[in-house]
């Protein structure tokens, strides 16, 4: 079962559009007094739900269950090409150990039957 599905969509070389086709419930919080996280230690990179959705050096806030929309893409913009790349290299660590660690996730009755990295399929990623 998928967990996230995403579409990437390279603009320039500073900046591209993600947009949500799918998120897991287990990953979007409830409400104000509600936070989902996964933080992957070895990138020092959080993936969080609360309010809005929001990019920031070493992290990506997914909307809350209120909040999130399917098919909106959102516009992810850094100061150079690098920034962009190491972001979306952290981002992309993240997500093979969040499919791998989350503690929901690891409790799902098909969880040995998952594919254990993000499968990139041109400007899909697929966790």
């Amino acid at each position: 079962m998928n967990k996230i599905i995403l579409k990437i969509e390279f603009i320039n070389t500073k900046a591209f559009f993600m947009t949500f086709l799918y998120v897991d419930k287990r990953l979007l919080s409830k409400g104000l007094n509600d936070i989902v996280h996964f933080y992957n230690s070895e990138c020092d990179f959080i993936i969080y739900s609360s309010k809005n959705i929001k990019q920031g050096d070493n992290f990506l806030r997914l909307p809350d269950r209120d909040k999130y929309e399917k098919n909106v893409p959102h516009r992810f913009n850094f100061l150079c090409e690098s920034e962009m790349y190491v972001w979306l290299k952290l981002f992309h660590r993240t997500l093979d150990e969040l499919n791998n660690k989350y503690t929901p996730f690891v409790k799902d009755p098909n969880f040995d039957k998952r594919s254990d990295k993000v499968m990139l399929s041109g400007e899909y990623w697929i966790v």
